[in-house]
């Protein structure tokens, strides 16, 4: 009975330090999530696309500079992209491993900022391995990248997966992609800096193997239409409908082939 007593009075003890340290200790509220516009399916493509849920694109900033020894990239702004307190480090690219690791020889860069440290000779040769990470709610995940291939002038792009969807942002010219996939279909819309599309293509395989690609571009007063159809087969056929004819490879006038045509397109198109 003793030993009964004293194990609920130790219990006791122990939810008391529990309670005062949570008290006090600073409440931590997660990062919101991401805040990116859900991308819509690849039968629809839309001409003007409201990249984020408020409108306005969340606080984000980067800066890229060489020190000394080493290219160092700083990113601040990340827990309103949804990105937890346990990503806001210093990261190291360890060449051996060929991955970016805790820096624990640098401080912490304080506030929800992130540091990559990669040698600048490794860079410059190499240019910058993609950086990845998740969100705290494991909805979205990121990668940073240089998709120029130049690292002396880069061009460096902020990848934001969800499921089946995909944002591709420019942080260096403006404007972004969006990409969404089907089962046998999928969508790929380029957008500038004011958020319009500048062409939209939609691609989709039939049982046969058949592949069948729309483009739309808008024309030069603004008006969106069909650019080009393409069609290829597994016999090795390449098919190709711009202004109002069928050619072949050669530019020869050919038929239509049969399931494709400019009147009645498997997709929409959303002008509002």
């Amino acid at each position: 009975m003793k030993k009964i007593l004293s194990l609920l009075l130790a219990l006791l003890v122990l939810a008391g330090a529990v309670s005062a340290l949570a008290e006090a200790a600073p409440a931590y509220e997660s990062p919101a999530p991401p805040p990116l516009t859900p991308i819509d399916v690849p039968t629809v493509l839309h001409t003007q696309w409201q990249l984020y849920t408020d409108g306005e694109p969340p606080r984000w900033q980067m800066t890229a500079l060489a020190d000394a020894k080493d290219f160092v990239i700083t990113l601040r702004g990340l827990e309103a992209w949804g990105i937890g307190p346990e990503e806001w480090i210093c990261r190291r690219y360890d060449l051996d491993a060929a991955a970016w690791l805790p820096d624990e020889s640098t401080a912490a860069p304080g506030g929800d900022t992130a540091v990559l440290r990669i040698d600048a000779q490794y860079y410059y040769m190499n240019g910058l391995p993609s950086w990845q990470v998740q969100s705290a709610d494991e909805t979205c995940a990121y990668a940073l990248q240089n998709n120029s291939g130049d690292p002396n002038n880069p061009d460096y792009y902020l990848i934001c997966a969800r499921g089946d969807t995909m944002a591709e942002i420019s942080l260096t010219k403006g404007g972004f992609a969006l990409r969404s996939y089907g089962e046998n279909d999928l969508s790929y819309c380029v957008y500038d800096p004011a958020s319009l599309l500048t062409m939209g293509v939609y691609m989709c395989q039939s049982e046969d193997g058949t592949l069948v690609s729309y483009a739309v571009t808008p024309d030069d007063a603004g008006a969106y239409g069909l650019y080009y159809i393409n069609v290829q087969t597994p016999e090795g056929d390449n098919l190709l409908w711009t202004e109002d004819a069928w050619q072949n490879i050669h530019g020869e006038e050919v038929t239509a082939p049969e399931g494709c045509s400019p009147e009645d397109l498997p997709f929409t198109l959303i002008t509002d």
